[in-house]
């Protein structure tokens, strides 16, 4: 699964999935990456006071 965090819409692009924020990021730019999103959806977590789920990130690699 990924996420179309960056496109041809921007000035630069980087990963189509970033792991973590690129150190030009900024703003709401810098939440647009697994860390963020996971960050961001354990906020909503506590906040909506729900139980906590153990999220999981997986890295696969081919090799050709």
């Amino acid at each position: 699964m990924t996420y179309d965090l960056h496109g041809s819409w921007e000035d630069v692009t980087g990963h189509n999935s970033p792991l973590l924020p690129h150190s030009g990021e900024t703003g709401n730019q810098r939440y647009l990456n697994m860390v963020g999103f996971r960050n961001i959806h354990m906020e909503y977590r506590e906040k909506e006071n729900t139980v906590r789920i153990k999220t999981t990130s997986a890295l696969i690699l081919f090799k050709q």
